[in-house]
This record gives structure tokens, sequence and C-alpha cells, in this order.
């Protein structure tokens, strides 16, 4: 848990993921039954903040480095960091389409029947009597076309914007409706938002605010 935490403020940055990595990745295999799909994403996308330069701008560490030695922060990351996690969100999401494939999801109605098991929430209570039953089906076909051709939807210059809102949509209906899996969809948005956001976005969203002196 300490490793966790010195991880998200930004305390002994590196190696705190590396510990992190290191501790989550025996729980998972001490235990692969019990484990969520978030707990074992958890060390493959730690050590690869270890072998990043996180920690290097918004953070304890860029913090203190600044009150010793001034200077201007980064605002840029080596590529090889995010071409890895945009590679690795690539196939997790062809990955999960071609077992949806291989399963029931072209002939049942897999996603109407999650909706009744037992991470039923109160919006997707509403939301399932508000909606028809067959648009059920059209979300779940609507699905399945994002994960299947993520590589190439994520690829293309003019589908990338529609496939990063199709993802954050489909991970914000999965955070709503399926109670505990909110962990999951918020560690996707984030990784949707930090490697396929553009750019310029992203600059506006992070930049430091300019002090002016009177």
């Amino acid at each position: 848990m300490l490793a966790g935490v010195c991880l998200a403020v930004g305390f002994v940055t590196r190696p705190a993921a590396a510990l992190f990595a290191a501790l989550v990745g025996y729980l998972v295999l001490a235990d692969r039954l019990e484990a969520f799909t978030v707990t074992k994403l958890a060390p493959v996308l730690s050590l690869a903040l270890a072998a990043s330069p996180c920690g290097s701008r918004f953070s304890i560490d860029a913090w203190r480095r600044a009150r010793r030695s001034g200077g201007v922060p980064p605002d840029s990351v080596p590529g090889g960091t995010v071409r890895f996690l945009q590679i690795f969100l690539v196939i997790m999401y062809s990955g999960a389409g071609v077992a949806k494939v291989r399963g029931d999801w072209l002939s049942a109605d897999v996603l109407w029947s999650h909706l009744h098991d037992n991470y039923q929430t109160t919006f997707s209570w509403h939301v399932m009597n508000a909606l028809p039953a067959g648009s059920w089906k059209a979300l779940q076909y609507l699905t399945l076309t994002f994960e299947l051709g993520a590589p190439l939807w994520f690829a293309l210059p003019w589908t990338r914007i529609p496939a990063l809102l199709v993802g954050l949509g489909m991970h914000v209906m999965i955070g709503l409706m399926f109670g505990p899996v909110v962990w999951f969809a918020l560690l996707m948005g984030g990784l949707l938002i930090a490697c396929y956001a553009p750019g310029g976005l992203l600059r506006r969203a992070f930049r430091r605010p300019t002090v002016v002196a009177s």
C-alpha cells in the first residue's frame, strides 16, 4: 500500500513503481482466481512507469528538485514509453474482441444478461428499463466492432478521435453500470486519454499557470 501511495503522489516515483509492480505481481500469482483485471494489469503498467521518467513534472519529486536546483520541468517524454502503452491498449482491446467472438457475443444477448448480474447498480437498473431491449444488442455489436478493429481505428488518423470517444463512452458506461468494475473503467479511461488524446489538448490541460509580476 505504501509503495502505491508513493507512486500516486510521486515520491521516489520510479523505485516505488518497481516495488509496487513486484508486490502486486506477487499478490496476483498468490491468488489468481480472486484477482480482478485491474489487479492483473497493475504490474505491467507499473513496470512501464518505472522505465519512464514518471514523476518528473507533477510530483513531490519534481517539487523537491525545483526547490534544490530550479529549472523548467520537462513537458514531454521519450516516445518508447507512450508507444508501449498505446500498443498495449490496442492488443488488449483486440484480444478481448477475439475472445468475445469465440464465445457467444455474436449470438446471445450477453450485454443484456450482464445487466442482471450481481454487479448491477441503480443506474444500470434505470437505464435498462428506459431503453428498448434491442438497443443493448446494438451496443453489444458496437463494442465488438470497436474492440476487434482497435488496431486499425487507433492507427488511422481520421478514425483515432472517434475511436477515443467510443472507448471513453464504453468505459463510462461500464463504470456506471457494473459496480466494482468502476476501477477498471477509470484505469482504462485514463490510459486512453494519456495515449490517444490530441497532444495540444493535453498540453493545455496540464500547462502550468504563468505568474505575472505586478
